[in-house]
């Protein structure tokens, strides 16, 4: 299996530790509470990443945006004001307490 150091989480971990001004990732499984509540704060990088791609696709009103991995929904929630009341996003996670907190954000076009 090559050099894995454990959970996914923990590989997470020790590459985020690595690199400057991400939050080192407490051991946490992937689909816990804890993590998703702290996930918007860890995942800091990655939404300014998202929205710079956002901007170079050039979505626009009446699009129609699939996020592959979406979280909590914060970039999905950045996208739908994009998209306008004619588009739609569409978000995927493998861990259903983020999509919980993706839903809660109350915009039915999520």
């Amino acid at each position: 299996m090559g050099n894995t150091i454990g959970p996914p989480c923990s590989r997470f971990a020790l590459c985020a530790s690595r690199l400057k001004g991400v939050p080192a990732v407490p051991e946490k499984t992937l689909g816990s509470v804890e993590l998703a509540s702290a996930y918007d704060e860890l995942s800091d990088p990655q939404f300014t990443h998202g929205k710079e791609l956002i901007a170079l696709l050039d979505v626009a009103r009446g699009d129609w945006v699939l996020d592959i991995g979406c979280g909590t929904g914060r970039l999905a929630a950045f996208a739908v004001e994009r998209v306008g009341a004619e588009g739609r996003i569409v978000g995927v996670d493998p861990a259903p307490p983020r999509i919980q907190l993706a839903l809660q954000r109350g915009d039915r076009r999520l």
